[in-house]
Formats: structure tokens, C-alpha cells, sequence
């Protein structure tokens, strides 16, 4: 009798230092977020929503759970990324500073183009390998998907804007676009060699990203968005002209 009146004692003990624990994690959350601009507020909470939509229906497979690649911007829960041949995604988080370059160029591309029937420009925030992962055991891949990102390549200027070849991806960027299981692999070139899919990659130099939330493309960075996205397009124009 005495060993059962412990034994309970013992777990409400437990059960009340978990939950001191949860609402301590709680209110430092709550401090965090209460830091932002309302702007950013609507974004993060936006994005966490999206991460847990679903995605509908996958080629027209019904879906009862979210896919790996279950992240949505707004109303943008739809399977259009199953099917559009020519994808965009812009790689980031826009909670830290100039890593939120790729949404922007995004952003920018949506607001200032007229964007063809078969492309889809997507913000992919820092689910990208989420994504990829999906294209990968498609058996109707994408013809093309470009990739626009923050990186920091030796020798480049800050807001210079270029392409990266997919062996030459930044060793701190690897793990963007590899599996937790196999940190070594590299979706966009499987994607590429085993999967058949032209990936190209639109790389900004930044010469940091900082570890604490700073939202905000510096000046520098602000002023490669419209290059990117110009390069975009103009990419897109050649493929045009080429069918």
C-alpha cells in the first residue's frame, strides 16, 4: 500500500515539473514572436500552418495525409507542383536576415511577371528537401527546376548573383538539399543524373547569415532581386523559344 501511495506520488511529481517545463518553453516562445514586426508575425504563423496542410491530391491519387512536401504559402495547397514542368523554387528563411533572399525573388517574380502555364514559382522556405524528395519518386518528373538560394562562395562580391554548378554547392549548404539519413547525398543532382530533371541553381553571395532572428534583405542583397529574377526570366524565354 505504501509502495503504490510513492509510486503515485512520484508521478504527479513528474507530470507537474513537465509541466512547468511546457510552460516555460511557452512563454519564451511567446516573448520571441511577440519581437516581431506584426508583418513577420503573419508570415511565421502562416508558415507553420502550411507545414502542417495537406497537399490534396497527388496525380490524382487521393491523399488522406500530408506528403513529405507538405509546406503551402497561404491558399497555396493545391498539386500544382505534381504537375507544372518547369519549377521555381526560392530556398530561405526570411526570419534571418539576407537567407530569405530565395522568398523574395519569388515574391518579386509573382508580383512583377506574367509567369507561362507551365511554370510554378514556389517559396519553399527551408523545406526544400521535403520537396525533392517527392519529385524524386515521381515517375512524371519536372523537364526543369531552378533553385535560388543565399550562398557563400570565396571570391564573389556581396549581392553578386550567379549560377552554381551542383558539384560546386557550398559544403554548408549540403545539407539543405540532402536526407537526414544520408547527409552526404545530394537530391538536386540525383535529381538531375538519376531522374532526368535539368536543375539549375541561382546562387546570391552573402557573406553571413546570422544566427539570431533578424528579418530584412540588407541593401545589397535588396538589389540582386530584381537581377535574379530577371535571369529567371530570361531563362524561361529561351525554353519558350526552344519548343
Amino acid at each position: 500500500m505504501i509502495g503504490m501511495v510513492v509510486a503515485l506520488l512520484s508521478l504527479l511529481i513528474t507530470m507537474k515539473n513537465k509541466i512547468i517545463m511546457i510552460t516555460v518553453c511557452y512563454a519564451g516562445f511567446c516573448m520571441v514572436v511577440s519581437w516581431l514586426p506584426i508583418g513577420q508575425k503573419n508570415e511565421y504563423f502562416d508558415t507553420l500552418k502550411g507545414r502542417n496542410q495537406n497537399m490534396g491530391q497527388r496525380r490524382g491519387q487521393s491523399v488522406t495525409k500530408p506528403t513529405f512536401g507538405s509546406l503551402a504559402q497561404g491558399d497555396l495547397v493545391s498539386t500544382e507542383i505534381y504537375r507544372k514542368k518547369i519549377l521555381i523554387f526560392g530556398c530561405g528563411n526570411t526570419l534571418f536576415e539576407n537567407d530569405g533572399f530565395g522568398p523574395a525573388v519569388i515574391e518579386f517574380l509573382k508580383e512583377n511577371y506574367e509567369l507561362p502555364d507551365s511554370v510554378l514559382a514556389l517559396d519553399a522556405g527551408t523545406g526544400i528537401k521535403d520537396f525533392m524528395f517527392d519529385l524524386l519518386l515521381m515517375e512524371d518528373k519536372p523537364d526543369k527546376l531552378f533553385v535560388i538560394d543565399a550562398v557563400t562562395v570565396p571570391g564573389r562580391k556581396t549581392g553578386e548573383v550567379f549560377e552554381i554548378d551542383l558539384a560546386d554547392v557550398p559544403p554548408e549548404k549540403m545539407s539543405d538539399f540532402s536526407l537526414h539519413q544520408s547527409p552526404s547525398s545530394n537530391l538536386l543532382k540525383e535529381l538531375k543524373d538519376l531522374g532526368g530533371v535539368d536543375v539549375r541553381v541561382l546562387g546570391v553571395h552573402v557573406n553571413s547569415i546570422p544566427n539570431e532572428i533578424n528579418p530584412g534583405l540588407t541593401r545589397e542583397i535588396k538589389d540582386a532581386v530584381p537581377q535574379a529574377a530577371l535571369w529567371i526570366m530570361e531563362q524561361l524565354k529561351d525554353i519558350e523559344k526552344k519548343r
